[in-house]
């Protein structure tokens, strides 16, 4: 039973280190990548603790990412009118760019996925993913 757990767990690890290959290109980190997709998707401006309470990190997590992407020049910050401790995100130019970039190497990879599955198992896969999502999830929330 062990045996079969680290194999499991060797398949997984695989996985994610392929998926890595698509992110090591990145000027930034996979987390703060992750962080500029979310706040690109955005409709309107977004603050950390939205940003904190999506991805279950910490604020002070956050607020040093945050950090790191505004003097990158790839995240700008709105300081709010009413609360001079309070501000919300937007992203520039050069992170908006950055982000179809990245994007574009990480569909790439999906749409190989997708190609060598067909479109059965891809679906299948995808919906497997998205239990284990919210499995994990759940366990996040206790």
């Amino acid at each position: 039973m062990l045996n079969q757990r680290l194999e499991e767990a060797d398949i997984v690890s695989r996985f994610c280190r392929y998926q890595l290959v698509v992110k090591k290109n990145l000027p930034i980190r996979s987390s703060e990548m992750g962080l500029l997709i979310y706040v690109s998707k955005q409709t309107s401006p977004i603050t950390p603790l939205e940003i904190s309470e999506f991805f279950h990190i910490s604020k002070p997590t956050v607020t040093e990412m945050i950090s790191r992407l505004i003097n990158s020049n790839y995240l700008g910050k709105i300081p709010s009118p009413e609360d001079r401790r309070s501000y919300t995100l937007v992203i520039t130019e050069q992170g908006q760019a950055l982000v179809e970039t990245a994007l574009n190497d990480y569909l790439k990879s999906m749409e190989l996925l997708k190609i060598g599955l067909g479109d059965d198992e891809y679906g299948v896969l995808m919906s497997i993913l998205q239990k284990a999502n919210k499995i994990f999830e759940k366990e996040m929330e206790k």
